[in-house]
């Protein structure tokens, strides 16, 4: 049976050779480590904070902008 995918990456790499790959090539053959939890955990509060924020934003902007006003500016968007 042939190796196929990342199997067929990892089967062939030597030890004293010098490879040139990318991000895309390591993903592919799965020969990068795998995050700590750490910085798992750091990267969905960045991701999870931003759509926080947005949400305060958008709120902030509604209290401003009577509803009435709002619906009609969009309205006049629809109809552009």
């Amino acid at each position: 049976m042939a190796c196929r995918g990342p199997e067929f990456l990892r089967h062939r790499i030597e030890s004293a050779e010098v490879y040139r790959l990318g991000e895309a090539d390591l993903k592919f053959g799965e020969l990068l480590p795998e995050k700590p939890g750490w910085l798992e955990q750091e990267e969905f509060e960045e991701r999870t904070s931003i759509g926080f924020h947005l949400g305060r934003l958008a709120k902030a902007v509604g209290g401003v902008m009577p509803r009435a006003l709002a619906i009609n500016a969009r309205r006049a968007e629809c109809d552009e």
